[in-house]
């Protein structure tokens, strides 16, 4: 019964995942707590038309349901059987219970976990397969599964596909159309002065954070990315959307941390020109991943009302 507002479309896009399980909350159970029954899968991509400011229930638009349009399989189901499932065509992914025997009652089925033709493949070649949907490229075959068997060892941190996958992480992303309206409609807030009407069509506006890039910085890099350098000019506007940045400015070089929807480089779109940098700016992954939207100078006066 959970409504897709804003809040909530915001985060199921963040999560990176094509696929949301739903679920119901039922009533007390046998051990008198709240039961939550998964019942379907929301397709993301079927998201893209909706208007959070809508509310919409999640059920008015997930069309997936278990047991009709994806099947159930048990725990002691053979892999062969499972891939037969997968080959019918209905779903390449399939919901896994167990039966539970209960001394005070009848056998219930318990939901365990989620299976998918992707987990058969690993298993089947011993090895861990990823994709650009991938949140965490080092997470182990055994985080991954639901409840499988998983055998195998993990991939050594210098695999060539892990290197590999790692930089493909790092290339520029697309912003789901929610977040680049949450992140316009901040931006006229807080930046009235260089992101208000009067300077820029909202149309404008959104597309301009639609063509930026998104330099995304996996957790625990080693490598110390430098933004912006003091002594030296940018012609970049950058905006933090997740982690942290160290800032190191002054004479006795202080270092302060500026976190989400803090700004660097006002002065640049202020001056419409280059600007020599008095601070020095360096992504922090220590505890967390980070995303900066950049904003490049000349896209931005492309947009504007002086520039078009």
């Amino acid at each position: 019964e959970d409504q897709l507002n804003f809040e909530n479309m915001l985060a199921i896009f963040q999560s990176g995942h094509s696929r949301v399980p739903v679920y119901q909350v039922n009533g007390p159970g046998r051990h008198h707590k709240e039961e939550k029954q998964v019942v379907g899968l929301l397709f993301v991509k079927e998201l893209v038309l909706v208007d959070p400011e809508d509310c919409l229930p999640v059920r008015t638009i997930c069309h997936h349901w278990f047991g009709r349009d994806i099947p159930i399989v048990f725990c002691d189901c053979k892999l062969s059987v499972v891939m037969q499932v997968f080959k019918s065509g209905r779903s390449h992914m399939a919901l896994v219970k167990n039966v539970v025997d209960n001394e005070d009652g009848d056998p219930y089925y318990l939901t365990v976990g989620i299976v998918t033709l992707e987990d058969l493949l690993e298993e089947i070649l011993q090895d861990e397969i990823y994709d650009e949907k991938d949140v965490n490229v080092h997470t182990s075959r055994k985080a991954k599964k639901h409840n499988l068997a998983a055998g195998g060892g993990e991939m050594s941190a210098d695999h060539p596909l892990l290197l590999y996958l790692e930089a493909k992480e790092r290339q520029e992303k697309i912003l789901p159309r929610e977040e680049v309206t949450a992140i316009a409609s901040f931006m006229r807030d807080k930046f009235a002065s260089i992101f208000g009407e009067r300077i820029i069509a909202r149309a404008n506006l959104e597309e301009l954070i639609s063509v930026s890039v998104v330099r995304k910085t996996l957790k625990g890099e080693m490598i110390k990315e430098v933004i912006y350098s003091a002594g030296e000019h940018s012609s970049t506007f950058t905006l933090v959307l997740d982690g942290n940045v160290d800032v190191l400015a002054g004479e006795d070089g202080f270092i302060c941390a500026r976190g989400p929807w803090s700004s660097f480089g006002q002065r640049v779109l202020t001056s419409r020109a280059a600007v020599r940098m008095d601070f020095t700016a360096t992504i922090n992954t220590t505890l967390s991943p980070t995303r900066l939207l950049l904003i490049e100078l000349d896209q931005y006066i492309e947009r504007t009302v002086q520039g078009s």
